[in-house]
């Protein structure tokens, strides 16, 4: 390279390191910026555990969880004197924690500050509390009593000793309490607010212990984490009988009730359950070996605890036989997912089968057996008769114990009851509060509070000297009960005693209401439903009996495994709707299109009218009929018509009165093809969409639903939809607008989002990049006039 040349490149050469150095400095400088922003405060006083030495090979994850992934919404505020909150949660069972400050630890982030006002406020912020404990407890194992210090964004990292939390059923739901006391010489003048964030985090690092089969533990191992989205597989035969299908659907519902719909239940045949089709999750397989080629395979492979005869009978470890009517229930690991489960629901016989399945689904304790076999020979029929009508009941009768509240600050405690979907409840219903409580509380700051469902409805006093057991009426609003669901009565104990600062747990202040407290339901019978209503959604309707066993599911004649997918899908929900024990679901092919044969029911059809029998059978009566011969729409929903093209895919969910019984219903899920179908079944598998279905008619595009009550009115926005949908606009329409629901994007789930992992780099500001672009432009700026300036020269 010439002289010339090199003067030509020099400016350009030095710009460029000039820029690299520039922008490598405040990359550096960003970083370090990022982490000193979300590092950790020092410690205070902090009481540490002796380290337990780690596992082998721990920890291979980690989980960091946010209070507001447990249901805080809000920042947690603790005042003086004294206050206490408790927050409660459940940790994968499986989970073998490791100790020390950077795996598994509780990060506090809260504020300290004085009311405001207050002679505190104008004080410096950056003294100690003198006399004040801030206390932080993990399963009743104190973490650390420090003095706390106003100031805000403060953030206290303590480790939780892992000796404290071992992986077993006992273990897996913890609870972290914090409780605040300002000392015995504190001022209640100058209230001092703790506020602990929502965003505080519990955060675990871990190593999964191996899975020891026990049928016992049911439903785990099929749900584990509670955290991540979960599903399972159930697989029947693929000449599945009416048995095979009912187990399954019943196995479905008691999954959704188990685990409050955290499991998503994938209902196939044999046909599909190919390896790629079960994926690594647990799988239940329900029917007998010699029809069911999974089960069989298993048996050849020799991984059941019992062995196959060439007779095809089973055997169980003892060397004998088990009895034809039998049912066995046994539970292996996945050879190819030691992760996960096979749990066999079997036996020699249909009966065996319905045995093993109904021993599945009795509610402990009487699901008392354990161990990875179990032989059932008999099981109590299970009474399916009506709901008694109970004008009173007991809170004890609905299985609620005395519950009582030692110390200041709130508590609470709540049962549940069920009232049936055909209940009317009529005004003047409520409870009668029977409670207790200590005379040194004070009078005005203490008191319970009653919700219903989630909403406050009226609230018992404490009374000044008062001695044994008071009684408060509080009426429950008949607009607040839900008919057809579980219904949940709350109590909220707010107590304190008089000035004097006291800690909070002190046991001079309690508070007890009793199992005696009685509820009055006056309730109407439903004789006949003119128009459905749906303010529980589709499924709280057809839940009248507890364990379900007056609601039939049927498929067409040859469902599709989409069918079968959506009614075990449909069980799953309907299960956790209803709530109830040893639940028993009828699910099967169509039986017969006389409809005296399902008077006893109220029925779920499947498929659409050219596929189901039943669909086609009850068609006239639908909101919006079919024409059945190819599935379209006819064009018309009350005053609105209008014309789709050929070919056109929607869903549709409907309801309507039996015609056999107006006091039982009809839901059909269906859509003008199968992919119309599949849309509506999705929609109410999915924990948002599901709560769009509102009318006896919906519309399903995708992931947009659209509800109307046709004994109302046509809304809008179904007109809107249908005229969207099929691009041309309707005619003769003569509209009364109603308010429609709005459409809510479905939010898929997944990991924790990366703001939740607490004290890790998140990444170089936007700042930072912005003054590294302005930079490089600079930079370029300055090398090409550099170069311009030396081709001038060299010219000259």
């Amino acid at each position: 390279m010439n002289r010339s040349n090199r003067m030509y490149y020099r400016p350009f050469g030095l710009s460029v390191l000039v820029i690299a150095g520039i922008t490598l400095a405040l990359l550096l400088s960003g970083a370090k910026g990022v982490e000193a922003s979300t590092g950790p405060a020092p410690v205070q006083q902090v009481t540490t555990p002796t380290p337990t030495p780690l596992p082998v090979g721990a920890p291979t994850g980690t989980l960091s969880l946010p209070l507001s992934r447990f249901g805080i919404t809000d920042d947690i505020v603790l005042r003086s004197p004294s206050a206490v909150t408790e927050v409660n949660f459940e940790l994968p069972y499986r989970w073998l924690l490791a100790d020390g400050i950077d795996h598994s630890y509780v990060e506090l982030r809260y504020d300290v500050t004085g009311s405001a006002g207050s002679p505190l406020m104008a004080s410096p912020q950056n003294d100690m509390i003198p006399g004040s404990l801030l206390e932080v407890f993990f399963d009743d194992y104190l973490l650390a009593s420090i003095t706390p210090q106003y100031g805000t964004n403060q953030i206290l990292r303590l480790p939780i000793p892992v000796g404290q939390v071992n992986p077993n059923r006992e273990s897996s739901f913890h609870t972290l309490r914090v409780s605040y006391y300002s000392g015995r010489d504190c001022d209640l003048a100058n209230e001092v607010r703790v506020a602990v964030k929502n965003n505080s985090i519990v955060r675990v690092a871990y190593t999964e212990v191996p899975i020891v089969p026990d049928l016992g533990d049911f439903p785990r191992p099929l749900t584990q984490n509670p955290y991540i989205p979960q599903s399972a597989a159930i697989v029947i035969p693929e000449d599945f009988t009416e048995s095979d299908l009912s187990a399954a659907a019943s196995i479905a519902a008691t999954l959704g009730r188990l685990t409050f719909g955290a499991l998503r239940v994938e209902l196939m045949t044999t046909a599909e359950a190919n390896p790629t089709a079960l994926g690594d999750r647990s799988v239940v397989l329900v029917g007998e070996p010699d029809r069911h080629g999974l089960i069989d395979s298993l048996y050849r492979q020799g991984l059941m605890p019992t062995t196959l005869t060439p007779e095809g009978d089973i055997k169980l470890p003892s060397g004998l036989s088990a009895q034809p009517d039998d049912g066995i229930l046994q539970e292996i690991v996945r050879p190819t997912s030691p992760s996960h489960v096979f749990l066999i629901v079997s036996g020699n016989t249909p009966e065996g089968v319905t045995k093993a399945a109904h021993a599945l689904l009795q509610p402990q304790p009487a699901f008392g057996f354990n161990g990875a076999l179990v032989v059932v020979e008999s099981i109590n029929s299970v009474v399916t008769e009506e709901v008694p009508v109970q004008e009173v009941t007991t809170l004890e009768d609905v299985g609620f114990t005395d519950a009582i509240f030692y110390g200041t600050g709130s508590q609470r405690s709540s049962a549940s009851f069920f009232v049936p979907a055909n209940w009317q409840i009529l005004s003047g219903a409520a409870i009668t509060l029977e409670y207790a409580y200590s005379n040194s509380l004070d009078t005005e700051l203490s008191g319970v509070t009653v919700e219903l469902n989630g909403r406050p409805v009226g609230s018992a006093p404490i009374v000044a000297d008062a001695t044994g057991v008071q009684r408060a009426v509080v009426e429950l609003p008949a607009s607040e009960f839900r008919p057809g669901e579980r219904n949940r009565i709350s109590f909220e104990m707010y107590s304190q005693l008089p000035a004097e600062c006291v800690p909070p747990g002190s046991r001079a202040a309690w508070v007890r209401v009793l199992g005696s407290s009685s509820l009055n339901l006056p309730h109407s019978l439903i004789e006949e439903r003119t128009e459905v209503g749906l303010r529980g959604g589709l499924f709280a309707p057809f839940v009248s009996r507890l364990d379900l066993s007056d609601v039939w599911l049927i498929l067409p004649e040859e469902p599709t495994s989409a069918q079968l997918h959506g009614l075990g899908q449909f069980a799953s929900v309907l299960g956790q709707s209803s709530g109830g024990d040893s639940l028993n679901v009828r699910a099967s092919r169509v039986v017969s299109t006389d409809l005296d044969v399902y008077s006893d029911y109220n029925v779920v059809l499947f498929g659409r009218p050219s596929t189901n029998p039943l669909i086609a059978a009850v068609n006239d009566l639908l909101p919006q009929p079919f024409e059945v011969a190819d599935d379209t729409l006819e064009p018309g929903i009350g005053t609105l018509t209008y014309r789709l093209p050929e070919g056109f895919s929607v869903g549709v969910i409907e309801i309507i009165p039996a015609p056999w019984d107006s006091n039982r219903l009809v839901g059909v899920i269906t859509g003008t093809t199968e992919q119309g179908e599949t849309w509506s079944m999705d929609a109410l598998a999915d924990d948002e969409l599901r709560y769009q279905v509102v009318g006896n008619l919906t519309f399903v595009r995708e992931t947009e639903v659209e509800s109307l009550n046709t004994g109302i009115t046509v809304g809008e926005g179904v007109v809107n939809a249908i005229e969207a949908a099929a691009g041309t606009p309707g005619a003769g329409l003569a509209l009364t607008p109603i308010v429609t629901p709005t459409l809510a994007p479905v939010t898929p789930g997944g990991p924790l989002p990366p703001e939740y992992e607490g004290g890790e780099d998140s990444g170089l500001s936007t700042t930072v990049y912005i003054l590294v672009a302005a930079l490089v432009g600079v930079g370029l700026v300055i090398a090409v006039g550099g170069v311009w300036l030396t081709w001038k020269r060299s010219k000259n």
